[in-house]
C-alpha cells in the first residue's frame, strides 16, 4: 500500500524533471544562439 504511493510520487517527479531539463535545456540553446549573434554583431 505505501510503495504504490512512493511510485506514484516518483513518476510525477520523473515528469517535472523532464519537464525542467526540456526548459533548461531550450534556454542553453536560446541563450548560445543570442551570445554568438551578439559577438558577430560586436565583431564586424
Amino acid at each position: 500500500m505505501g510503495s504504490t504511493k512512493v511510485n506514484k510520487h516518483n513518476n510525477k517527479f520523473k515528469q517535472i524533471r523532464n519537464a525542467w531539463h526540456f526548459f533548461f535545456e531550450s534556454a542553453s540553446v536560446i541563450t548560445a544562439q543570442w551570445f554568438s549573434w551578439v559577438v558577430a554583431l560586436l565583431t564586424t
